[in-house]
């Protein structure tokens, strides 16, 4: 038998080893807790149906971020400002748009948010994005860093996927 330190306050110590749990509970069951454990995998169902039901109306929804990639390979920006650049217009663009059917919808379920993050060669091309998008009726904040006074960054609200694609194919994803 393995002995085990003594302690002041028990007269042995013995480290506590995790039980073998099955999904849905402890292996080893009565028949009181088999009961349980059949209560619980229906419920275990209930909240996977009502998860999967509230990704399927998420699951369209998309967020487009983008920046500008001469940021970081002509003007020598760290790639933390330009992370921060898309940080900042995307919280601009949640406070502007907050009360927006598809916003809300979007931030039901943060951790399944989708985001994708493209690059625009240069501002002019971000700056033509923004008036197409305007064209479009397509809300939006373009980010002007001071005091620089450039356009760093792009951000749509969330939108259904369908809605609003076609105004970035010509964008690659941003590396």
């Amino acid at each position: 038998m393995t002995s085990y330190p003594k302690s002041k306050d028990c007269s042995s110590y013995r480290p506590s080893r995790p039980r073998k749990r099955s999904y849905y509970g402890n292996q080893h069951t009565n028949s009181k807790s088999s009961k349980r454990d059949e209560n619980d995998k229906s419920t275990s169902a209930k909240e996977l149906s009502n998860a999967a039901s509230k990704n399927d109306k998420m699951a369209g929804i998309v967020q487009y971020i983008i920046v500008r990639g001469d940021l970081m390979k002509t003007m020598d920006w760290p790639v933390g400002a330009i992370i921060a650049q898309a940080c900042h217009a995307c919280t601009a663009v949640t406070h502007l748009f907050y009360n927006d059917e598809h916003t809300q919808e979007y931030l039901k379920n943060l951790d399944n948010m989708h985001k994708i993050v493209l690059e625009a060669p240069n501002e002019k091309s971000l700056n033509d994005l923004c008036t197409v998008l305007k064209e479009g009726m397509i809300n939006h904040k373009l980010w002007i860093e001071q005091p620089e006074n450039i356009a760093t960054c792009l951000v749509t609200k969330p939108y259904p996927k369908e809605e609003i694609q076609k105004y970035f194919k010509k964008f690659k994803l941003f590396k």
